[in-house]
């Protein structure tokens, strides 16, 4: 994997310096497109929808139904077959003390998700049911020997835990999102976010929980630090900077326009239909986020604009929409279909 994604990223190269070049003259963006759909399905002669997504560098990496893992080079606008990983096998919708021994092993090996790195270009495979986390390689999943303590997200007695919800992996750490909310015997996704960062460490498998008052959602933001969305007054929002290494909160002037429904909860499940894909690219100083017509940009802590507003054709938004920057500064937004906005 480190050697293609490396080789691609050196192809990009020259391609990404004009884009980039570009990008800047106005800090916006001006078209966005689905990736891995019509084109990408004629080139490999099947309908294979992604289970999962990630970046390194200037390229996404899928991971589709079948265990097919492709990477979708944004300088070439080329796709290719990296690996294929176990799949998820059948009869997972069940609750786990009711499977039977052969699918409790399959389901224990297999790939559910991929998460990237913030300081390489490895992309990594997650089993939420083992805690299995293992580097992609161009053979397949290679598994590290420590798997991680995931038990603080079980979902109420399925022994299933929730998928990691705006991961990335940094020195060594793996960082994620959960709402304990979702832990409460009749929850329905309107209660209010008791959001939680979860900080796993790679060598020892061992979990640090620490509290995200008021948090739907985050991702990487200046050196050491997350970019959190909060519930502000009534049904406003707002944004703050979490500092990792002291945990101090700073709530950042720049405000959100995008005003909650009034008529829906301010629940994690109902908030994140109208507003998710959190992400900042530091080196063009820009943080983005989509809502149902489109994206919203803010370049240097300049106001929101609205870019993109036409029909966007998103599937829909939800608490599992996730998004990334890609090195150059494109922004990949998986909500149903992966899309890419240059």
């Amino acid at each position: 994997m480190r050697g293609r994604v490396l080789a691609a990223l050196c192809l990009c190269a020259l391609f990404s310096l004009c884009a980039a070049a570009e990008t800047e003259a106005d800090g916006l963006y001006s078209r966005v497109e689905p990736i891995f759909a019509d084109a990408f399905f004629e080139e490999v002669g099947n309908v294979l929808f992604s289970q999962s997504s990630a970046v390194a560098g200037n390229c996404v990496v899928s991971l589709k139904m079948n265990g097919d893992v492709y990477v979708y080079d944004a300088a070439t606008e080329e796709h290719s077959l990296l690996c294929s990983v176990p799949v998820v096998p059948k009869g997972t919708n069940a609750p786990y003390e009711q499977l039977d021994a052969v699918t409790r092993s399959l389901a224990g090996e297999a790939v559910y998700q991929l998460i990237g790195s913030a300081d390489s270009d490895i992309v990594y495979g997650y089993c939420p049911i083992s805690g299995k986390i293992g580097a992609l390689t161009e053979t397949g999943i290679a598994w590290r020997d420590v798997a991680l303590d995931n038990s603080v997200q079980m979902n109420r007695g399925w022994a299933y835990p929730y998928d990691l919800l705006y991961p990335y992996v940094e020195d060594e750490t793996l960082y994620a999102y959960y709402d304990i909310a979702q832990d409460q015997e009749e929850y329905d996704g309107t209660a209010s976010p008791q959001g939680r960062l979860l900080m796993f460490d790679l060598q020892t498998g061992a979990c640090e929980v620490r509290e995200l008052a008021d948090t739907y959602a985050f991702c990487r933001y200046e050196e050491g630090a997350l970019l959190l969305l909060q519930k502000g007054e009534g049904h406003s929002l707002r944004l703050a900077s979490y500092a990792l290494d002291t945990g101090e909160m700073k709530e950042i002037p720049l405000s959100v326009p995008v005003t909650l429904d009034a008529e829906h909860s301010t629940g994690l499940l109902e908030v994140t239909e109208q507003i998710a894909g959190l992400a900042y690219d530091a080196a063009h100083r820009r943080i983005v986020f989509a809502d149902a017509d489109g994206l919203w940009c803010s370049v240097d802590g300049a106001p929101f604009a609205r870019v993109l507003p036409e029909e966007t054709g998103w599937m829909g938004l939800s608490a599992t929409t996730q998004a990334w920057m890609l090195e150059n500064g494109a922004y990949h937004l998986r909500a149903g279909f992966s899309y890419l906005a240059q």
